[in-house]
């Protein structure tokens, strides 16, 4: 991919690279965005010619905070739950 190419992912989406297997014909490509809406635009236009699995994943830093929200949160349910009963 040219220098040109990479720079058109879209506005807030930064295209880190991408990497292929020819003999299996799949390609991996990471980006970096804090839209997904953006990412799906930009691989959308690509659905025409191939199949995409597009798969969100968080740092280190913020799947902590989401586990720690979904403890927290569960934790509430029980809670709120023995109390009801």
């Amino acid at each position: 991919m040219s220098p040109q190419e990479r720079g058109n992912a879209g506005e807030g989406v930064k295209f880190i690279g991408r990497w292929g297997d020819v003999a299996a014909r799949t390609d991996v490509a990471i980006f970096e965005a804090n839209d997904l809406a953006a990412v799906q635009r930009y691989v959308g236009q690509w659905n025409a010619y191939i199949d995409i699995t597009l798969v969100p994943v968080l740092d280190d830093e913020e799947s902590a905070a989401v586990a720690r929200q979904i403890v927290a949160d569960n934790s509430a349910a029980s809670i709120a739950e023995a109390e009801g009963a």
